[in-house]
């Protein structure tokens, strides 16, 4: 009788040699499946045997060395980190990706053996599909594309996604005839998005130039690098593909992994370091033309002469042909980015709402009612009533009752008609009570404001007879208002 037998047969005296038993016949089992000889897998393990022996990683240096790419990865993320907020998250976010893959690398987690036999380095492309959309996202914030009326940004995006997939499906392929399936449809994909990017990259590229100013220059030799670099590290990756373990093994996986290493480098950490000191190193966080402006090299403004007039832009071509090495390879149109609909809608001339925020706007800064001093409670009421009304606007535009709208505006151009005239009584009370306050007493007589007066005109000062017959007029106004309400 064997010990797991004699174990299950009295669990009550030896529960504990039972667990270890349980353990040694697992543990032997994973060794068996782990040391499994290549017979045992499927065809392409049988037929290629050389290959597969090619697939794994067996130099220490090349360890050593994805080991150091994880470590520099993460001192660039602590760095750009402490550059915030002027960095983006992109920045952050590829640096820290590389860090993660290439640690699992390290640690010899990077790599999945399949039924079939063939080795997986399913770390290497997560890592694509988690950092080529976001790479192609960093593109697309240059310009807007568009062919026709169909937006190009995002189908790059997506074909970017769809790309990844299929490339990991021909790994995983056997026969030849679906890797080539996967992988021309791999290829389109990758193609499409290279045409994208190029077009992104010479219509930014053209708008800068017809800034013609020394930073929008400067902006541009920084564009034609970025260009350069994009271009040469990600056509490096389907060669490296066709030529590594993962197809034709001309190259094992230890020399392989050393050229995606300083691919990686150069398009993902280098290129985000150089993208990031452009935006933020030259411009203004972001890919503005006008920024550009009447700037040197420095970014400072530049000096404009008297006798000088400012340089005139063109406003941006809508049609946009791109050109390689001559010959133009497609024709795109710009597309504008479109504002909110909320804001749309309140900006329209022939509505009361635009008004209205244009009346609270000057209002909320006017001198005149600073120094009226409005209450803390009235500025609160009229910006929760201002906060109300403007979503109350937005819930309506988005309603298709033309009478339903019609009659709110109706009835918001009478509240404020009513709180017109209401804000007109107080103010009028307002003044009358100052006016009480500045005017003498209404029972003294006529002649002694006479003799006030002469005595003011006497003094020759201009000034005081001007305030003091303003003083009578208003004192006029006063008494016969009051004799009309003594009536």
């Amino acid at each position: 009788m064997s010990r797991c037998v004699w174990s299950r047969v009295m669990p009550m005296r030896s529960h504990l040699y039972f667990a270890v038993c349980v353990q040694e016949e697992r543990a032997e089992y994973i060794r068996k499946v782990i040391n499994l000889s290549p017979e045992v897998y499927g065809s392409y393990a049988r037929d290629n045997a050389e290959c597969l022996a090619m697939s794994t990683v067996t130099m220490p240096f090349v360890k050593i060395t994805q080991l150091c790419m994880g470590v520099m990865s993460a001192c660039q993320v602590l760095f750009m980190i402490s550059r915030a907020p002027r960095v983006p998250w992109e920045a952050i976010y590829l640096p820290a990706t590389e860090m993660i893959s290439y640690s699992l690398s390290y640690f010899g987690q990077g790599y999945v053996r399949l039924a079939n036999g063939k080795v997986l380095p399913w770390c290497r492309m997560a890592a694509w599909l988690c950092t080529c959309p976001i790479m192609l996202g960093l593109v697309s914030n240059m310009a807007l594309i568009k062919y026709k009326s169909q937006p190009l940004n995002p189908m790059m995006i997506a074909a970017s996604i769809i790309r990844t997939v299929f490339g990991i499906s021909a790994t995983m392929a056997e026969t030849d005839d679906v890797i080539w399936t996967h992988f021309f449809f791999a290829f389109v994909c990758f193609i499409f998005e290279m045409v994208c990017a190029y077009a992104i990259f010479a219509l930014t590229i053209d708008d800068f130039k017809q800034v013609g100013s020394p930073l929008a220059m400067r902006a541009v030799q920084r564009l034609y690098m970025l260009r350069a670099v994009f271009f040469c590290t990600w056509f490096c990756f389907p060669v490296l593909w066709i030529l590594s373990s993962t197809y034709l093994c001309v190259i094992d996986e230890n020399a392989s992994a050393l050229l995606y290493l300083i691919a990686d480098i150069s398009c993902k950490n280098c290129y985000g370091l150089l993208l990031w000191a452009t935006t933020w190193g030259i411009l203004n966080g972001k890919w503005d033309r006008e920024y550009a402006r009447n700037r040197d090299a420095d970014g400072m403004l530049m000096e404009i002469k008297d006798d000088e007039k400012p340089a005139v832009i063109a406003p941006p071509n809508e049609n946009f042909d791109v050109k390689l090495f001559g010959t133009t390879v497609a024709s795109v149109r710009r597309s504008v980015r479109r504002p909110r609909a909320d804001s749309e809608f309140v900006d329209r001339s022939d509505h009361e709402p635009r008004r209205r925020a244009r009346d609270y706007e000057s209002d909320g800064s006017s001198d005149e009612i600073n120094r009226r001093g409005v209450s803390r409670d009235d500025s609160r009421r009229d910006r929760d009533y201002k906060r109300d009304y403007d979503r109350e606007l937005r819930r309506d535009f988005n309603d298709r009752g033309v009478k339903a709208r019609d009659e709110k505006d109706r009835r918001r151009r009478n509240e404020r008609r009513d709180r017109d005239h209401q804000d007109e009584y107080d103010t009028r009370r307002r003044d009358d009570r100052d006016y009480d306050t500045r005017m003498p007493s209404h029972n003294s007589s006529s002649d002694a404001l006479q003799t006030q007066m002469m005595a003011m005109a006497s003094s020759g000062n201009e000034a005081d007879v001007a305030a003091l017959l303003e003083l009578l007029k208003k004192s006029t106004k006063v008494e016969a208002k009051n004799d009309s309400s003594m009536c």
